[in-house]
């Protein structure tokens, strides 16, 4: 928390390059994936010893109500040599939960120095995995997500959404090639609510984006069942987050709305207001480790109410991940301990995948609970694992046999 307070003080809500992110009318007969814009920029240099160029993306992307919408992210293209005699390789990196306030797009938030809109308060966390895919020879394109910087809410933790954003984000990087080519190998890799939007794409990738090869994907901590979940959350460091979530229910389920309001109290309704104007930083230290009873009318907790409420439970059921084959080898991980996502719903949705006729691996990992609710045994661990995680994710974008064992 220490480390979350140093970049409070110097906030900024409307960070640079605004104007870049307003879109166009877009209408159903608009195609997905369409590159609308893009412009150079880098990620700030007190951020690496070096500077590291991206290219902002705006691109077309479908919502879960078959809408069309402008979503925008970063494309880093790698200068390390590539011989091989297939394409290039792309990873699509997800990012974990940055907020809901337009200035929280790390495509805005990488381009200035300690900013406290990125998720430590420090500086793009996605970094040092960007920079080691770069020197391996892969382009990395990142999502900002749908509403993100854009126009409309941010519709966190919609499985759609996510991983609509997360497919066309590839199909218009690709598009800035001088010649796009379908064999090129695609990877996917996320962790948290990164983790649940690759795996989404995953699912949907076979009837969504089949022109893309998608030859492996990383998905850690995957909030696979969001009434787990929010469940999880309440009262731990990332309680606010649930405020995220029922925003976006509103967004993309309007007949929510009235329940929603007739539920919270007036607490409740300040905090989903503020909360949809701040990142993480903000809502953690705003909304940290207090319990959702405190704003709701009966005092119950919002978890528990949504489980009462029939239209809740249709929403919640129709963003559960797992009732469909994934695409390609996919390894899902996650730390036994963890005190966010927890291990239960990822064994359970592994168990999902394979009975479904997934390629997939399952890689839990051991270490001792620290500080619960706290969200360390969520971030800590799994950043010791990343490494041979990147590896596994390198071997099959390089047509590496092996990678298992796999349940099919």
């Amino acid at each position: 928390m220490a480390c979350l307070a140093v970049g409070v003080a110097g906030a900024n809500p409307h960070p640079i390059g605004d104007e870049f992110y307003v879109g166009p009318t877009l209408t159903t007969e608009t195609r997905p994936g369409v590159l609308l814009r893009h412009e150079s920029t880098a990620v700030a240099a007190a951020a690496l010893p070096t500077a590291l160029p991206y290219e902002r993306i705006l691109y077309t992307s479908t919502k879960s109500d078959d809408s069309m919408a402008a979503s925008s992210g970063s494309l880093f293209s790698s200068n390390a040599p590539w011989t091989s005699p297939t394409p290039r390789p792309i990873v699509a990196l997800a990012p974990g939960t940055q907020g809901q306030g337009d200035q929280c797009a790390p495509s805005k938030t990488m381009a200035e120095p300690f900013n406290a809109n990125a998720p430590t308060g420090l500086f793009q966390v996605e970094i040092p995995l960007i920079v080691n895919f770069l020197s391996r020879g892969f382009d990395v394109v990142m999502t900002d997500y749908t509403g993100l910087g854009t126009a409309g809410v941010h519709t966190y933790v919609n499985r759609v959404d996510q991983g609509t954003a997360v497919l066309d984000s590839v199909r218009a990087a690709l598009s800035l090639r001088p010649s796009a080519d379908r064999s090129t190998p695609v990877g996917l890799w996320g962790y948290s609510q990164g983790g649940g939007a690759v795996a989404s794409a995953a699912e949907l990738a076979s009837s969504y984006a089949p022109e893309l090869t998608i030859a492996g994907t990383y998905a850690g901590a995957v909030p696979a069942d969001l009434a787990r979940t929010l469940d999880r959350i309440d009262g731990s460091i990332l309680s606010g987050a649930i405020g995220y979530a029922l925003n976006g229910f509103r967004e993309s389920n309007p007949e929510l709305g009235p329940i929603i309001d007739a539920q919270t109290n007036d607490v409740g309704k300040k905090m989903l207001a503020d909360v949809a104007e701040q990142c993480t930083v903000r809502t953690a230290l705003t909304y940290g480790l207090k319990s959702t009873g405190n704003y709701t009318v009966s005092g119950r907790p919002l978890s528990e109410l949504l489980s009462s409420i029939p239209e809740a439970q249709t929403v919640l059921e129709k963003n559960r991940i797992g009732t469909m084959a994934p695409s390609g080898p996919i390894l899902l991980h996650s730390v036994r301990t963890d005190d966010i996502v927890d291990y239960g719903q990822v064994a359970d949705l592994a168990e999902q995948w394979c009975g479904a006729g997934g390629t997939i691996r399952f890689d839990s990992q051991d270490s001792p609970s620290i500080v619960g609710g706290s969200g360390i045994s969520h971030l800590g661990p799994a950043q010791l694992a990343f490494p041979q995680y990147v590896q596994w994710l390198s071997d099959r974008l390089s047509g590496v046999a092996g990678g298992g064992p796999f349940c099919a």
